[in-house]
């Protein structure tokens, strides 16, 4: 099973946030984006990839023991931004240091339990959209939908996806490095969707109303599963945040 820890935003959120991405999708260009259906809109904590189901037990104790020990806290979202022209996101205010706390908590306790964990920065977002996915290329975590995973995204996470591969976004995507050329240069330029400064810039003005981050969720993602071909989302387990004067 193909597993991720996300909070999840509230109803209220998130049909503000669905008005706004209306009137992004309104925008010059916005039919060449992939958007990220709402149902799939989470900012992504930690990235789990395949978890075989004898493994599982062990796991959630470990997750479900890393979040009893946080207590519920505020942040909202606000403003947009970019991985270049290849993701769309929102970004998080607030109590956003504890959010950045547990997420390396969750990381923690799934390694301990021999998980393979991406070690980038975190950085916490909510994905909206994607630029054109070259032809052929795999798919990752949350593709066509959303971040999810970062998305990384749907959500946010670390960026990349390796975590979520994070594109999460924990940090976002540093490139193959140098001298070792990117196989995938010459395909970009043919599908060149549009610039995504125009839909970052749309957002400036942009900011939820606050909430209260109480549980955390152990999420499933099935590829290709959803509307359009995006990825299916289905809440494995829910943990309270409930240690005192957290």
């Amino acid at each position: 099973m193909r597993l991720f820890v996300a909070v999840t935003p509230p109803a209220p959120v998130l049909d503000e946030l669905a008005r706004r991405v209306g009137h992004l999708r309104e925008l010059p260009g916005a039919d060449g984006l992939r958007w990220f259906p709402r149902e799939n809109w989470h900012l992504t904590t930690t990235f789990l990839g395949e978890v075989a189901d004898p493994e599982r037990e062990e796991l959630e104790a470990a997750l479900a023991a890393a979040a009893g020990r946080y207590g519920p806290f505020g942040i909202a979202l606000v403003g947009g931004g970019r991985f270049g022209d290849r993701t769309l996101w929102t970004d998080v205010e607030g109590d956003r240091e504890v959010l950045v706390e547990l997420a390396g908590a969750m990381d923690d306790a799934a390694r301990a339990c021999g998980v393979r964990i991406d070690d980038r920065p975190y950085r916490p977002h909510l994905t909206l959209a994607r630029g054109p996915r070259p032809h052929g290329r795999r798919r990752g975590h949350g593709e066509g939908s959303g971040d999810g995973g970062d998305g990384s995204g749907g959500g946010g996470g670390r960026a990349g996806h390796g975590r979520h591969g994070r594109s999460r976004a924990r940090g976002g995507y540093r490139g193959p490095g140098p001298g070792y050329g990117d196989p995938w240069a010459e395909e970009r330029e043919r599908v060149r969707g549009p610039s995504l400064a125009p839909f970052a810039d749309a957002l400036a003005d942009y900011r939820s109303r606050p909430w209260t981050v109480d549980a955390v969720e152990l999420v499933s993602s099935t590829l290709r599963a959803g509307p359009g071909g995006s990825s299916r989302y289905e809440t494995v387990r829910t943990w309270p945040l409930a240690a005192a004067g957290g």
